[in-house]
């Protein structure tokens, strides 16, 4: 290294290490009047910085809408808020994930199911078709540290059984699979900005979608 000390900032907090001064002075550029009452106004919601990350956010993760939550276990319960999910409601999660994932769905009423995982720590599309039952609504597909569930067969499975599929990217913002960014491949897609994670605001997540009635 060097001779320089390794942090201990690295490689647990990534978003981080890349705060400096552009970011310090976008967040004192957000607190213009100007942008915090844009909404209050009656002025055009899209000359706010959120709307603006919004929309850039989704369109960057290949979908047309996003909306912006106070974390990314908000933006799963909002999203499974958004799917119908009501109490008897079952949702298959993994075996390996975060407690949010579970805890989101509690939340919303519903009863998550763990699935096994396979050799990538993330859901195991044969085990998740014998955990589906007349009951089940949602696949939960959770990117586990960067690296994406095996969307082809979940989101086919899920077609077969007319379930949604809700990926939880909060590991996995920036990943791809087949060449498109992980958070698009479901009906909809979770982000964290956790300090932990890959893109940080303190705290905050994003759930995006390209249906215009769920979002």
């Amino acid at each position: 290294m060097d001779g320089q000390e390794t942090s201990w900032l690295t490689p647990m907090l990534p978003g981080v290490i890349e705060i400096g001064a552009a970011e310090r002075c976008a967040v004192l550029s957000a607190l213009d009047p100007a942008y915090v009452i844009a909404t209050e106004s009656g002025e055009d919601e899209s000359s706010s910085w959120l709307r603006r990350f919004e929309s850039t956010f989704a369109q960057q993760m290949g979908s047309k809408y996003g909306c912006a939550t106070n974390s990314g276990t908000t933006a799963l319960f909002a999203s499974l808020v958004s799917l119908g999910v009501e109490p008897g409601d079952e949702v298959i999660v993994p075996a390996f994930s975060f407690v949010s994932c579970a805890a989101a769905v509690l939340a919303a009423g519903g009863i998550p199911v763990v699935a096994e995982v396979d050799e990538s720590l993330t859901l195991d599309p044969a085990s998740v078709a014998e955990q589906v039952t007349q009951y089940t609504r949602v696949i939960m597909a959770v990117h586990m540290r960067g690296v994406p569930a095996k969307l082809d067969s979940l989101c086919g499975l899920a077609a077969a059984h007319g379930l949604y599929v809700l990926e939880d990217c909060a590991q996995a913002c920036g990943a791809t699979y087949n060449g498109q960014p992980v958070g698009g491949h479901g009906d909809v897609g979770c982000f964290s900005f956790h300090p932990t994670k890959t893109i940080t605001s303190g705290e905050g997540g994003i759930a995006i979608t390209s249906d215009p009635y769920l979002h």
